[in-house]
């Protein structure tokens, strides 16, 4: 199949300002990057989020360092969103940046919520994202950083309201209005720009 390098330019040219992108579904395969690279996580499977304590969605947890002269990273995660057996659903996700030595924090402009009505077997495609700007300034709630020369962690975590308006991610609802539910992998995306 090759790399997408191999049918598309991955900038640097002429008016680009695109320094790394990269794009894959989390199945435990090496991600290679300019500085390296890193193991991808493994989502094998929906994960359901039954209270209001953000936790880590399973396989999102990865370490990067963007390559020399990057100002911005863009961070995606795409993942197919639907309520659980019944009950409304009402999710909030958010994408968090490691600072080493202080542990990670969620930033604010990536913060999405969303409701369901079970009874409208609402299933969506959704997504988190944020920009992270390297500009001498710690701040990542506010989307910056002092500097990116090293592995920053960087997670998506989710929670539910309550028991009582939960959501589940990965997993489709009545596929094709047969009964069958089908796993549904995220697809995640960092482009690192000059």
């Amino acid at each position: 199949m090759g790399n997408l390098t191999d049918h598309f330019s991955s900038g640097g040219g002429a008016g680009s300002n695109i320094l790394e992108h990269l794009v894959w579904h989390p199945k435990g395969q090496t991600i290679s990057t300019l500085k390296g690279g890193f193991t991808a996580g493994n989502i094998t499977t929906h994960q359901d989020f039954t209270s209001s304590q953000m936790l880590t969605v399973n396989g999102t947890e990865i370490p990067y360092t963007p390559p020399d002269g990057t100002t911005q990273v863009y961070i995606r995660f795409e993942f197919l969103s639907r309520s659980p057996s019944n009950g409304t659903q009402l999710g909030s996700v958010s994408i968090e940046i490691e600072r080493p030595g202080y542990g990670s924090i969620d930033v604010w402009d990536s913060r999405t919520q969303w409701f369901h009505n079970q009874s409208t077997y609402e299933v969506n495609r959704k997504a988190v994202e944020c920009v992270i700007n390297i500009n001498g300034t710690e701040d990542r709630e506010q989307g910056s950083v002092s500097s990116w020369d090293a592995d920053r962690i960087i997670k998506v975590t989710a929670a539910a309201y309550s028991s009582g308006h939960r959501h589940r991610m990965h997993r489709t609802d009545y596929w094709r209005n047969g009964g069958t539910d089908f796993f549904v992998r995220p697809i995640m995306t960092i482009i690192a720009m000059k």
